[in-house]
């Protein structure tokens, strides 16, 4: 069971998917909701600043980001305190430089975090450093929703099974959900299962792991895609998955963290909920 449930909200009309995607989790798990309002601050880029930029101009502009955030942070109160259940809002008026670690931070004494897929075919992202800095930082799992999505209890969900790390962290952190679920399919798609090499059914162990859990697991391999995402997400949509689990891969380079195809391609078009773990 999850317990401690948090949501991203800024105040924007994506709120109100966040809040229902949450709320609706967390009167299923008797769940505690953290509502995290992250008010963005504006900072001197160092080129300026090296310039003698005026503090006085800078004081102004976040004066002025703070009084807006005092209404924004109204109405969120207002809102969350509708919801009737166990739940709270903290603030974080904070600058883009220490937006990651403040996430991170608040994130690692939660089960998961609630959040608007970052990415769209068209149109600017939203919010992917709060989503990459959750998955890469606080070691809690995230759940991703569309902007037109509804999360429901998940009937059937589909694992993206790569024997590995993430893959695994992803699915233990789904657990709760794979328990009471009506079917769980493991895909597997061609090349990307090391266990092959190591003389086993690639995704055997996992379904057996999951049917010791009293999961209904069924194995299921896909035929190689150029894009595993792809191929993973024409799936879930062919067989009316709920939900969909992997692991969220990616690289550090210097101060940014480079995705894996699989998961940017799944963080772009995905059109059911995606629960990630890193």
């Amino acid at each position: 069971m999850y317990k401690d449930i948090a949501v991203h909200l800024d105040g924007s009309q994506a709120d109100a998917v966040r809040l229902a995607a949450a709320e609706g989790l967390a009167r299923r798990h008797g769940a505690h909701l953290l509502g995290l309002y992250l008010n963005v601050l504006p900072e001197v880029p160092l080129a300026t600043a090296e310039f003698g930029s005026s503090i006085a101009v800078l004081a102004a502009a976040q004066d002025a980001a703070r009084a807006k955030g005092d209404q924004v942070h109204r109405n969120l109160a207002g809102s969350v305190q509708a919801l009737d259940l166990p739940a709270e809002l903290r603030r974080f008026d904070v600058i883009a430089s220490l937006l990651p670690a403040v996430v991170a931070s608040q994130l690692r004494v939660t089960d998961l975090l609630v959040a608007l897929r970052p990415y769209n075919r068209a149109g600017p992202a939203q919010w992917p450093e709060v989503v990459e800095a959750a998955l890469r930082d606080s070691g809690r799992p995230v759940l991703l929703v569309p902007e037109d999505g509804v999360l429901a209890d998940p009937a059937r969900i589909v694992i993206a099974w790569s024997d590995s790390r993430e893959a695994a962290h992803a699915v233990a952190a789904a657990m709760p959900l794979l328990r009471t679920a009506r079917e769980v399919v493991v895909a597997l798609v061609e090349g990307t299962a090391p266990s092959a090499m190591l003389g086993r059914e690639p995704g055997a162990d996992l379904a057996r792991h999951l049917d010791r859990h009293g999961a209904a697991v069924t194995l299921r391999h896909l035929p190689h895609w150029p894009d595993p995402g792809e191929g993973l997400l024409n799936e879930a949509i062919a067989i009316g998955a709920d939900l969909l689990v992997m692991g969220a891969h990616g690289k550090p380079r210097l101060q940014e963290w480079i995705m894996g195809s699989a998961t940017r391609t799944v963080l772009t078009h995905s059109r059911l909920p995606v629960l990630m773990a890193h």
